[in-house]
Formats: C-alpha cells, structure tokens, sequence
C-alpha cells in the first residue's frame, strides 16, 4: 500500500530529487577574502537604488551585493544600508551579473543585468525539517467491508515558485509509521491519515492511522491542505503482487472532496482538525495526453489555485494521445498540471530521476510539453553546459532559465531509512535559455555533496487569435508567474 500511496501523490508535482555521484567540489562557501564597501550617501539618489528584500516584504540590511567577478580589492562588492539599499555605482555603464547574498538566505546572481533600479528577492534557506505538527482529517464517512480504504493525504501550500527548487518530500513523508494486517506490518507516510474502518481480506482487517504528521524548518503562520479519496484494497494489492508499474495504479485511486486550514504553527503539542469536505470535487473536464515517446508517460493532474498556491484534487495515469476525464471543482477555475517523465525514472535515486516535463496552465483539449533534456555537465569549476532542447517559436515563449545549486544533507529517519535533502544555496537567474552558463568565481571547495538542478521556463504561445494587451515582464519572479511550461534536469555532484 505504501508504494501505490506514493506513486500517487509523488506524481502529483513532480520536480525533484537525483544523484549522480561526482567527487569534484565547485561551490559554495562565502569567501570573506575581500571587505565589501557599504555605501552611506545613497539617500541623495534615492530613484537610482537597488532595493533587497526578502519574501515577506522586509527590507535586509548589511546584505552584500557582488557586480561582475570577485576579485583581490573587494571594490566591486557594496553593502546595503539599515532601509536594504545600495545605490547604483557610477561605474556601473554596461550589463554584467550582479549577485546577492545575506546571512540566512539563498544567494542570488542574476544574469546580464543592465545598470538600472530594481528590487530583488531573497528566500530565507531551508533546513531540514525537526518540528512535527500532527493534525487529524474529518468529514470521511467509511464503510465496512465494502471493498475500499478510505483515506485523506495532508499536504503543505505551494507556490508556483516552489516548483523550481520543490522537495519531493513535501509531497510524500519519509517518515512513516507502519500499520499492521493480518500479521504483517505496512509502512504508511506520515502525511496520511486512515479512519478506522474494517475490510475482508481473507479474514477480516481492522485498518487505521487515526493521525497525519507534518513536519516543518520553523514555526508560523501554515495552510494545509487535504484531499480525500479512495482506492479498492482487493485491486490494488494484486496490482502489486503481479508487478505492475506504481504510476499506473494512480487510476485506482477515486478522489472525492479536498480542504484547506489557514493554522499558526506555534507548538508540537498544537493538533489542529482539517475538514476534508470544504470542496466537492463535484466537475469534470477531459484531456487528450500528448504523443509521447516510447519509454515515457504521461500523468496529469486537476487541481485549483487559492491565495497563489496550487491545490491537487485528482491525479491520472495517461497513454499516449489517450483522453482521460479529470475531477475538479464547479466553485473555483480548474488548472491542469501535466508531467512527462522517462518510465525508467519513477523511482531509485538515480541524477536522471530528476528529469522531467512540466505544464501549467488552464484544461485544454490536448495538452503539450517541453522535451526532456539531458543532464548538465561542469566543463570547468565555474561554467555550466546545458542541453537546450529545440522548440518552435510558434509553440514556445522562451521565459529565462533557472539554476539552483543545492547541498545534500542526509539524514537518518526512525525506521534506519536514509533519506536525502536538498538545501537551496545559491539560484542563478537569466532573462533567457543559454546552451553555457558562467557563475562568479566567490566560493572555496568544500566536500559536502551537492546537487545543480537546471530548469528551462516557457510560455505557450496564444493562438486564440485575441489581442491580448502587452505585457512588459523583467523580472524573476514575473518569468515564473508568467511560464506555463518548465523542463528540467539535474546532476549531483
């Protein structure tokens, strides 16, 4: 059961986890070689300024900013002052890359960035997660012996944004805790909540995990969301037996309502109760999957958008060109999350798994994605190659590229099972795709195991034939917001 829990819902978003293992070391230590200049005079050109902030809103004070490359004197790096500002250097006349750090934040290095105002955002790193929330799922009505589990899966909020570096583990636990039938022990995720409720299975079964676990970095203001289903136990365990693939057992599971809970996280004794009624999943629209290799699949995935994050509701295995119908809602406007990946990349741990083709955007009648492309090779401590795919420009709006560079933190969970995290650390930012990538040389090596994850960005192409109004977008954070497609590799190392 654990397996086909997870082939569901760790297909829902895919974007993560690979590993190849490398043993040359490019980054990523803060190298204080040089002494950053602050610049005290920038209230007498306050329109000419570079603003810092972080995702909240809130300005960073002594945040270092690098222009171009590193070098000896340290006069090319400037500190903000107490309002998060710098002013603009009057050395600074042609475009060149401009890169970001703070204490407690991702780095940031943006590409090619001409000598002009801007705000720039930093995210707070992550950490591994060490605060467990538990919470308890109600609205399921069960019924004895009539041949299905009745379940809810917990899930955290997610931005668009929180694709390009997203955990598989947010998804789908690794902490699990196992449940027994008939003598024999099944370990379930954590995020998974079971009503009690009695099935034949021979015998009769008693089957129940009367909690689900979140587990987070910090406390604060949470949103959770759950989503209510079913699966036949019969089916699904002699799926299994027979060896099916755990991608096409996602179609046994029946979807009915989802909920959401707006929760300020301020102890691990805190047990809040989420109503997984709130959204009948009470409409449904049909999708003809792309034409697809052989060696790839298709899933789609129905979901809804609230306060800017994306919220599951059904998930479908699709063959090529085939047309599947998707559960939705009638109270809020449907997106539809496509994802193709080689099939050979489901599971194992391998840098290729995190290979992958994404589409967002609003049901349409045939869906279509980006190529997948190869993974990214270092051909020297600072420059990246990347396998740019061909796409036609009358399908695809090239939206920038994204890099993330993430160190791999490993720990051990109850049951002995390592699992491995990823750490964000440094994300470079361009406006647009390049087959070669070239970062500041800031960094001394170190031996902990990292991960550099490349994703492509694209809009679709609007042929509806309307004259849509134009849309100036220069920033990040607008490319992502704007994309309607990403693909994405990636390579430990």
């Amino acid at each position: 059961m654990k397996q086909a829990l997870i082939a569901a819902m760790a297909t829902i978003l895919l974007v993560t986890i690979s590993c190849t293992n490398k043993s040359n070391d490019r980054v990523h230590n803060q190298d204080d070689r040089s002494t950053p200049h602050k610049n005290e005079t920038i209230e007498t050109s306050e329109s000419q300024i570079i603003q810092i902030s972080n995702d909240q809103g809130q300005s960073i004070p002594d945040a270092r900013l690098l222009l171009g490359d590193a070098d000896t004197t340290g006069s090319n790096w400037l500190v903000t002052n107490e309002k998060g500002q710098v002013a603009i250097p009057t050395t600074w006349t042609q475009n060149q890359d401009v890169t970001i750090e703070a204490p407690g934040y991702v780095r940031v290095t943006i590409k090619d960035q001409s000598p002009k105002p801007m705000n720039v955002v930093l995210r707070k790193k992550s950490q591994v997660p060490s605060l467990s929330m538990k919470g308890t799922v109600s609205g399921i009505t069960t019924k004895d012996k009539d041949g299905y589990v009745d379940f809810a899966i917990a899930l955290d909020s997610m931005a668009k944004k929180d694709l390009l570096n997203f955990n598989i583990n947010k998804i789908v636990s690794p902490w699990t805790e196992k449940i027994s039938v008939m003598g024999f022990e099944f370990p379930i995720p954590q995020n998974i909540f079971v009503p009690k409720q009695k099935e034949s299975y021979i015998l009769t079964v008693t089957l129940q995990k009367p909690w689900f676990n979140l587990f987070y970095d910090s406390y604060g203001k949470k949103s959770i969301y759950t989503i209510q289903g079913k699966f036949p136990m019969k089916k699904v365990i002699s799926e299994l037996q027979n060896k099916k693939p755990y991608y096409e057992l996602v179609n046994l599971f029946d979807f009915s309502s989802s909920g959401q809970l707006s929760y300020d996280f301020l102890s691990t004794t805190d047990q809040p109760t989420v109503n997984s009624t709130q959204i009948k999943l009470d409409k449904e629209y049909s999708v003809t999957a792309p034409k697809v290799d052989n060696g790839q699949v298709a899933l789609g995935i129905s979901a809804f958008k609230d306060s800017g994050s994306y919220q599951p509701l059904d998930v479908k295995y699709m063959q090529s060109e085939q047309t599947v119908k998707f559960k939705s809602t009638a109270t809020t406007a449907p997106y539809f999350i496509g994802v193709v990946k080689n099939s050979s990349e489901f599971e194992g741990d391998s840098a290729n798994a995190e290979r992958m083709s994404v589409s967002i955007d609003a049901p349409s009648a045939t869906i279509n994605y980006l190529p997948l492309m190869n993974q990214p090779t270092w051909v020297s401590t600072t420059n990246l190659q990347i396998d740019v795919p061909t796409v036609s420009p009358t399908d695809f709006e090239d939206q920038g590229m994204v890099v993330v560079v993430s160190e791999m933190q490993s720990i051990t969970l109850p049951d002995g099972k390592v699992t491995k995290y990823k750490i964000p650390v440094w994300e470079v930012h361009t406006a647009q795709w390049s087959s070669h990538l070239a970062i500041p040389n800031i960094d001394t090596p170190n031996s902990t195991p990292k991960r550099v994850e490349v994703t492509l960005l694209a809009k679709k192409v609007d042929t509806s034939g309307q004259q849509n109004p134009l849309t100036i977008i220069s920033t990040h954070e607008e490319r992502v917001e704007a994309s309607t497609h990403l693909t994405k590799s990636a390579r430990d190392y």
